[in-house]
């Protein structure tokens, strides 16, 4: 079991470099790896009492107001599956870890794997340039995609992340580097975002390393120290300067390599964020559609309808998924007068699909089984702390994303199998440790 999950967090990683080189569909690659996840957590079902299962009943209580949200608005049986797919299946894979045997070896071959699977794509960001330029959003998006421009943003926070830490670990300025090269890939992806969530990335993982590995819980001292804050400001001030003037909507003149002018920059993305797209198909206006204004706009829409259901339960699981059975343009677009930021920030997605119940158990299980982790972490030196630190950074940069972005961390195979790979692992370590203490005192 163990073997087949390195096999699909693999296969996960390289599905767009297969879909170049073999013309494989991504939809039946990506069905072949969540029918795997399935019938892993089958096989964990069945050993019975000796799996652990922490916090599933928030996951059951969610499937059961998704059926209910699926009868009151009549929806199909396939839009239904296909929102557990989005939402549940991810989740399923941490209790697959959690319930296998790894050995402290495993785990290290496993996290070598994901340093070269991450690293591997800076230089095809490099042969996208050569290739197609700069601020290509559907083209060769590392090895991982040729389509989703999401991802061109969210690959540099996760990498940006995880090499901090081992930079932190090691000082190996080769790191940095590595760090440089993460920021160049969401650049030549067309991705502005990269040069805001980059930082925030870094400034994450710092404190978690600082709180939880150096033991030093005086977060707000971490701030006190001058040399501290001006080595932030300037890293910060680089990846800004250096963003706008390579993103051609970021600078007055519209080119690569245009002036920085920090009042046109704020400007365009305040414009942006907040915009009103008109709807060429149904000649209106768009309500809600950059991300500043996605969430009043979901909320204005359920709110209008009549009576409490749609805020409660949705308009129904699965109603604006995409896949090679449900294939068609945004419901946002076509049906709910809404925009762009509504139909990729995680969040109003959920919210408009699955209603508000649905939405507050998937954030309570999620704080629940990052608890659970954190202290299982904490609790157990057995588990590699630099490791520990990379999965928290990431699971708070899934809650960023998800909230401010879009959903690409719980929607991209190779990034939620990865991190919950990790988190499992932890889990994993926490009951094995109860087992042998019961074991011991017996």
């Amino acid at each position: 079991m163990y073997y087949l999950s390195i096999l699909i967090i693999a296969l996960s990683f390289l599905m767009g470099l297969l879909e170049t080189l073999f013309n494989l569909s991504p939809s039946y690659s990506g069905l072949l790896i969540d029918l795997t996840v399935v019938i892993l957590f089958i096989v964990v079902l069945l050993k019975g009492r000796a799996a652990h299962f922490p916090y599933i009943s928030y996951i059951l209580l969610f499937i059961v107001v998704s059926l209910v949200s699926n009868f009151i608005n009549q929806g199909s049986y396939i839009q239904l599956i296909l929102g557990w797919k989005r939402y549940v299946l991810p989740l399923l894979f941490i209790y697959v870890i959690a319930n296998i045997r790894i050995s402290e070896r495993r785990f290290m071959q496993f996290n070598k794997l994901l340093y070269t699977l991450l690293i591997i794509q800076i230089p095809f960001a490099f042969i996208k340039l050569s290739i197609y330029g700069f601020a290509n959003e559907s083209q060769l998006i590392g090895t991982i995609a040729n389509s989703g421009g999401s991802t061109s943003s969210v690959l540099p926070m996760l990498g940006a992340s995880f090499l901090i830490t081992l930079y932190l670990y090691k000082h190996k300025k080769f790191y940095l580097l590595l760090i440089l090269g993460m920021l160049f890939f969401g650049i030549v992806g067309g991705k502005r975002a990269v040069i805001f969530y980059v930082p925030i990335s870094l400034a994450i993982t710092y404190i978690i390393f600082k709180y939880f590995v150096q033991s030093d819980k005086r977060i707000i001292t971490l701030f006190n120290n001058p040399i501290a804050i001006l080595s932030w400001v300037v890293i910060f001030i680089l990846i800004v300067y250096t963003g706008v003037r390579l993103s051609p909507s970021l600078n007055p003149e519209n080119r690569i390599g245009g002036s920085f002018d920090l009042g046109y920059t704020y400007d365009y993305i305040s414009n942006y964020e907040s915009r009103n797209d008109y709807n060429s198909n149904q000649k209106y206006q768009l309500e809600g559609s950059g991300r500043m204004n996605a969430f009043s706009a979901s909320l204005s829409y359920l709110t209008s309808k009549e009576g409490f259901i749609p805020i409660l339960l949705g308009i129904g699981p699965g109603s604006l998924e995409r896949s090679i059975v449900n294939y068609k343009n945004d419901v946002l677009f076509e049906d709910l007068g809404l925009g762009y930021g509504v139909s990729i920030v995680g969040l109003n997605r959920t919210l408009v699909q699955f209603g508000i119940i649905a939405l507050i158990l998937l954030l309570i299980f999620y704080y629940k089984i990052n608890r659970i982790f954190v202290i299982a972490a904490i609790k157990n030196s057995t588990v590699n702390q630099k490791y520990f630190v990379i999965a928290l950074s990431w699971s708070i940069l899934l809650i960023l994303d998800f909230a401010t972005y879009s959903q690409a961390i719980l929607s991209t195979r190779a990034f939620y199998l990865s991190l919950f790979f990790l988190i499992g692992y932890a889990i994993n370590i926490f009951y094995q440790k109860q087992i042998n203490s019961r074991t011991v005192k017996g």
